[in-house]
């Protein structure tokens, strides 16, 4: 709901009648309908002409209330307050809200991952092997490479980013 409080409605619309007036292109043509309004117990009649009409259109409209802040991606409501809150469904908008959808999926994602790994342990009765050490048989580390001095490659040249450094799986081994 709009937060302005015109001290005359009836004046507002004189005024935009008045300030519209000057631009009619053609101000001879003659009122092509009228409006009437009655409001707080005053009432006024604007002689509208096809320009002042199109402007009155226009001007409505165009209107956004300041309070509007778009519709809810998840239920579709209108009750967004000033934070990006959904007042119908709690859910939080903006790059607040994509921040936390983004960190609460990834929570579930690790969750479901967390639980997986339980029940592989439960069923075989010891720790599943994830990722490249199960598929090499040693376990591959980014950094530098063994073999480059600790310079991470030759520097300058089209391959030089990180590449994993392969560590040999008997030195891991005590």
């Amino acid at each position: 709901m709009s937060t302005y409080r015109a001290p005359d409605l009836l004046a507002v619309l004189r005024d935009f009648a008045a300030r519209v007036a000057p631009y009619d292109p053609e101000p001879e043509a003659g009122a092509a309908g009228s409006l009437d309004v009655r409001f707080d117990g005053k009432a006024v009649t604007v002689p509208l002409t096809p320009y002042l009409a199109g402007a009155m259109a226009e001007a409505l409209a165009g209107h956004r209330d300041r309070s509007d802040r778009g519709s809810c991606a998840g239920c579709g409501g209108r009750r967004l307050d000033e934070n990006l809150h959904c007042l119908d469904c709690g859910r939080l908008h903006g790059v607040l809200g994509q921040v936390l959808a983004h960190q609460a999926e990834r929570i579930r994602r690790a969750e479901r991952e967390y639980e997986a790994e339980r029940e592989y342990e439960a069923e075989w009765g010891h720790r599943a092997e994830w990722g490249h050490e199960a598929e090499w048989g040693h376990r591959a580390e980014w950094g530098h490479r063994a073999d480059s001095g600790g310079r991470g490659g030759s520097e300058g040249a089209a391959g030089s980013e990180r590449r994993p450094a392969i560590a040999d799986a008997s030195a891991s081994t005590p």
